[in-house]
């Protein structure tokens, strides 16, 4: 007879910040520390707070001509053997708002001075030639070409950040193709060596200890005087109140087109719901959504909808259904959508699954390491000091589906929607999008 196993529950594990990080100065920098007591690898980013939106230049410069720089003393392909013999890399990305840059250092401990050391030589003699900015320029252009033959790109990054912001928006902080024919080497060289000079913040994870960190970095990452913020560009939302069509000619039998809706500002105490709301409605292969019009009714290939919180507390949430199908099933499918979008189905089954889904994400879900850093980073953009998801966690638990049936009835119920849309012209139904 075999004997039945028992499987032990797993529980939540919940970040606490004011225990899983060390904050510090060293000098005039602020530093956030964390051990890692799993292995020999160390992580060093700088963090500034600008990025594209204070210049693109920062962007083109760091993010891009980096690599192709080398120094006074090493070229760029020797600075890269370098790195390599060390076991040490280093990579720039701007963040998805295009407002915060990371420029980041990893590689192993035991090199961690020698690395730092090579690093900061880079940042501070880097130089540059002539013919490796055309080579970036053609690459740029190359991919720009490309990006407007991908409908996808057009769809995500042109048309609904156009929809949110307008013409200024994120997606657009870049050199221009006919800046980028000006542009000079010693612009981009000038902005790489003086980065350092700029105020930011330093996040390390690895294992040395906060005295000889402190000790390194006061040795090899000098800042003695800190440049002023350089002017940041910030956007405005657009108004909802009178819904427009945006629209992009594609030569393609298919449609796809979003349903964007600007709801209330981020607030956290609507976190739960909105999650739960999610998993339900059009998260997922058991959602409502994607049930109803994917696999009842064959509307569309591909199909959901969520009401996305930004990452910022200062911008809001927005409602977004996006609808894949062949151009002869479009008003079909955008009047299912809109039928579910303010008449909300109950199904006991699929509300009891949609609310264990997010509990057992999160009870299986651990965040460690240097994600940890990350984090906090998250959490503070939405003025949080503690992990939102034990918030999430408590307050799922409780709901019933009145408390969905509320919320929907509350923010999304005859919400005022933009649709965008990608499509060829002659198959695209325009009367029926007037409606």
């Amino acid at each position: 007879m075999q004997k039945k196993l028992s499987v032990e529950k797993i529980h939540p594990k919940f970040l606490d910040f004011t225990n899983d990080l060390t904050h510090y100065s060293i000098g005039n920098l602020p530093v956030i520390y964390k051990r890692n007591v799993n292995n020999d690898l160390f992580e060093l980013p700088y963090v500034y707070e600008f990025a594209n939106n204070a210049d693109p230049k920062f962007g083109l410069a760091l993010t891009d001509f980096l690599e192709f720089v080398g120094t006074d003393e090493l070229s760029p392909e020797e600075i890269k053997q370098e790195f390599y013999k060390l076991g040490s890399s280093y990579s720039v990305r701007n963040s998805i708002e295009n407002d915060r840059l990371f420029i980041t250092l990893r590689g192993l401990n035991e090199h961690f001075k020698t690395s730092l050391k090579l690093f900061e030589s880079l940042l501070n003699n880097a130089s540059g030639t002539k013919e490796s900015l055309k080579s970036l320029v053609d690459r740029i252009k190359k991919q720009r070409e490309d990006n407007l033959k991908n409908k996808g790109y057009i769809l995500w990054n042109g048309l609904l950040p156009y929809s949110n912001f307008g013409k200024n928006n994120p997606s657009n902080l870049e050199v221009s193709n006919s800046k980028l024919d000006k542009i000079e080497v010693d612009e981009l060289v000038e902005i790489i060596q003086e980065i350092t000079s700029y105020p930011h913040r330093i996040s390390y994870y690895g294992n040395l200890t906060i005295e000889d960190l402190s000790a390194s970095i006061s040795e090899y990452h000098q800042v003695s005087e800190m440049k002023n913020l350089p002017e940041i560009s910030h956007f405005e939302e657009k108004n909802y109140d009178n819904p427009v069509i945006y629209w992009s000619h594609y030569d393609m039998v298919q449609t796809e087109l979003i349903l964007i809706a600007k709801s209330f500002p981020y607030d956290h105490n609507k976190e739960a719901i909105i999650r739960l709301f999610n998993e339900y409605f059009g998260g997922g292969m058991n959602s409502i959504v994607f049930q109803e019009i994917r696999e009842a009714q064959g509307l569309a290939y591909s199909v959901f909808s969520n009401f996305r919180q930004p990452n910022k507390k200062e911008f809001s949430n927005y409602l977004t259904s996006y609808i894949g199908n062949q151009s002869d099933k479009q008003e079909e499918a955008i009047s299912s959508m809109f039928d579910l979008i303010n008449k909300l189905p109950e199904s006991k089954q699929a509300f009891e699954i949609a609310k264990m889904a997010i509990l057992n994400k999160i009870e299986g879900e651990r965040i460690s390491k240097s994600s940890v850093i990350y984090a906090y980073f998250r959490a503070t953009d939405k003025g949080l000091n503690h992990d939102i998801r034990k918030d999430i966690y408590e307050a799922v638990k409780k709901f019933s589906f009145s408390d969905l049936l509320e919320f929907h009835k509350d923010y999304i119920k005859n919400i005022q929607q933009n649709i965008v849309l990608i499509g060829n012209r002659e198959k695209i139904g325009f009367e029926n999008l007037s409606k």
